[in-house]
């Protein structure tokens, strides 16, 4: 298709190089949709077609095109079925596009740009995307899917909408990045105009620089399972119908207790379970008989699924617990008529006699004596204690993450606190609706500087201002 007719400005040739990256975002495809460049109108208002063709057409028009300096210019990141750009036209869907701007002209967005980029490389918030586009005043990160029918539009822009989600929670974390927000109308925008890179931004007096990250494509369909799981890691956790149910222990296990419990996968799991948190309630202080029977329980609990070598190896864990624990050989003295007799079995009713458990402790452990008959088929879902073991380490790790952010730790403190990495802590705190601009204003409302209240929510105060402005929040430290 012949291009539009019109009179150019130019100065040169197109970089040849942005042909390596519109070949990863408009590869060959069996979808025959049209793609739009197009440069700013010299009035500034809206953006005229410059040529409207398939992959291969568009790809010999930039090939041999002649750009100014003077003007911007613009490229489509789906195709249409027409020479008209809009959405009753949209033909097949090619790639997600977010769009991040600083609209603050005080801001230091030179100085910004280059870390963001590099922080969102680093922590990995999403699918890496196929390119980052340096627009000038902000950047444009592309995500490159092979084609799909515009029949697919609901799973595309569920996913795109997901990908804006924790875009922003990324750009919350960093207060240093608080003057770019995501342009939502530029992202939710199916037949909008891109920058177009190896140009320049007029207005900014700056190149439009492209950095390719993925030459493979990405499917749909990944994307959708990948968004389904962070969903369901980021949903609130139900408690289990048993152990535990009188208290919340979740946030009180020492890292020992988690290391136990997270590699115990077998029925006497939920054994160990209520011993631990037995410990917990005794507050790791018992007298050394109660600790030498805890203990003594622990280990039968333990042996016959591990043998005596890794059961002895947990049981440290558990004795690490006690304000005083025993020393390795006390321990050894403690359990060696069980393991001389290969383990001793407790029932319920047993223990709570052995250990002299009250009802409140029973309530608050999940410890009940048996009043039914064992019924064989009771328990019908697969690697049952296993999953409790990563139900009990992942709330454990979540009240954890909660605790330190309502102390002031940022993300990345929170992160190396607990060894985890920082899209889990990112995860966990929009999970459990952490707010950190509430922090910001019910500080300010106590009274409280906003120096302070930066502190308490771990912003900046150029971050608490900001919010304060955006809730409409009084504050004679800065009005």
């Amino acid at each position: 298709m012949s291009p539009v007719k019109t009179t150019y400005r130019f100065s040169k040739n197109l970089d040849t190089s942005v042909l390596s990256w519109y070949d990863v975002h408009f590869p060959a495809s069996t979808f025959h949709g049209r793609i739009h460049i197009g440069r700013m109108k010299d009035d500034g208002c809206g953006v005229r077609r410059l040529f409207t063709g398939e992959r291969d057409a568009v790809r010999d028009f930039l090939a041999n095109m002649h750009v100014s300096d003077k003007l911007d210019y613009y490229i489509t990141a789906n195709t249409v079925s027409g020479v008209e750009r809009n959405l009753e036209g949209l033909f097949s869907l090619d790639n997600i596009v977010l769009d991040v701007d600083c609209h603050d002209a005080d801001a230091p967005w030179q100085e910004q740009l280059l870390p963001l980029v590099w922080r969102f490389k680093r922590d990995a918030v999403v699918p890496l995307p196929n390119s980052i586009v340096r627009t000038g005043r902000g950047v444009q990160f592309w995500w490159h899917i092979r084609p799909v029918s515009v029949k697919c539009r609901p799973y595309f822009t569920e996913v795109r909408d997901f990908l804006i989600e924790r875009l922003r929670d990324f750009l919350a974390e960093y207060s240093e990045f608080g003057a770019f927000q995501v342009d939502a109308a530029a992202s939710h925008n199916l037949v909008g105009y891109y920058r177009l890179p190896g140009t320049v931004n007029t207005k900014a007096g700056t190149r439009v620089e492209f950095e390719l990250l993925r030459d493979e494509e990405y499917l749909l369909q990944d994307m959708t399972a990948w968004m389904a799981l962070e969903k369901a890691e980021r949903a609130p956790k139900k408690k289990p119908p048993r152990g535990g149910e009188g208290e919340d222990f979740s946030g009180r296990y020492l890292a020992s207790d988690v290391r136990l419990l997270r590699d115990y996968h077998t029925l006497g799991f939920f054994r160990m379970r209520q011993l631990v948190q037995l410990r917990i309630l005794r507050g790791c202080d018992a007298g050394n008989e109660t600790r030498n029977n805890l203990c003594f329980m622990a280990y039968n609990a333990m042996l016959p699924a591990l043998g005596h070598e890794r059961a002895f190896e947990k049981l440290r864990d558990f004795n690490a617990g006690f304000r005083a624990p025993m020393t390795e050989r006390e321990l050894e003295g403690v359990i060696c008529s069980a393991r001389a007799k290969g383990g001793y079995r407790y029932t319920n009713e047993k223990m709570i006699e052995f250990l002299e458990i009250t009802p409140e402790e029973q309530k608050a452990i999940g410890l009940w004596a048996v009043s039914e008959p064992f019924d064989p088929m009771a328990r019908l879902s697969s690697h049952p204690s296993r999953r409790a073991a990563a139900r009990t380490a992942r709330d454990d790790r979540d009240a954890k993450v909660l605790a330190l952010a309502n102390r002031g730790l940022r993300m990345a403190a929170i992160a190396a606190e607990l060894q985890i990495t920082r899209q889990t802590v990112s995860t966990i705190l929009s999970a459990h609706g952490f707010d950190r601009r509430r922090l910001v204003v019910n500080a300010v409302s106590e009274g409280k500087s906003i120096e302070e209240a930066a502190e308490r929510a771990g912003v900046s105060a150029y971050t608490a201002k900001k919010i304060l402005r955006e809730q409409n929040v009084k504050n004679s430290s800065y009005i």
